[in-house]
Formats: C-alpha cells, structure tokens, sequence
C-alpha cells in the first residue's frame, strides 16, 4: 500500500510521511516481506540465518529511531503502538530465530560421534 499509494498511508501510519518517503519505506517492507516468506518456504535455519540476524538489528535500530524521534509519532493514537509492538515481535522472533538457526549451523558443523 505505501508503495502504491503512499497518499493513503495517513490515516494509519504512526508519523507523516511524504510521497517518496513512503514509496522507499513500502518498497523496503515488501523486500523484508518477500525474504521473509522465502525463508518460511525454505524451511531451512542454516540458508535463514543471516536474515533473521539482520531481523533483529532491523528491530534494534528501529526503536533506536523510536527512541531519538519519539516526538514525531502520534502516540495518542493506536498505530505508533501498533508499529512499537510489530518491532518489539520482530525484535523477539528474529533474535530467537538466529539463535537457533546458529545452534543447527554449529550442531551440524560439529563432527558426528558414532559407535561404530
């Protein structure tokens, strides 16, 4: 939709965003989308893991900008907590998730053990 038609965005995003600021920010979800659902489809940690590491920087960095522009968001209204609480998910789910797919990584690093 902010790619689409950035104009729309006013009634639900949490801070003003100008046509072209909304068209960069909707192209740059729609890339995280897309990794995202192509690492769900993937199903596999060890091609995964560098995505949700930068999942969870993503998220980090977010609430740094949050944090610094606090100000500008309208938090009178639901959508700057709904946008605080999509990154503190992303925040969790990305961190967990490359903490896994680091264990599956080593776990299948390390040589097997054998009895024989």
């Amino acid at each position: 939709m902010l790619f689409v038609a950035p104009e729309a965005s006013d009634a639900w995003w949490p801070w003003d965003l100008t046509a072209l600021t909304g068209r960069a920010v909707g192209a740059w979800l729609t890339g995280i989308g897309t990794a995202a659902a192509h690492a769900a489809l993937e199903n596999d940690w060890r091609r995964v893991e560098i995505l949700l590491h930068t999942y969870w920087i993503f998220a980090a960095l977010q609430f740094v900008a949050i944090g610094r522009y606090a100000d500008a968001l309208a938090w009178n209204g639901a959508e700057a907590w709904l946008y605080a609480a999509f990154m503190a998910s992303a925040l969790g789910v990305g961190a967990y998730g490359w903490r896994v797919a680091r264990r599956v990584v080593a776990e299948e690093a390390t040589p097997s053990r054998g009895g024989s």
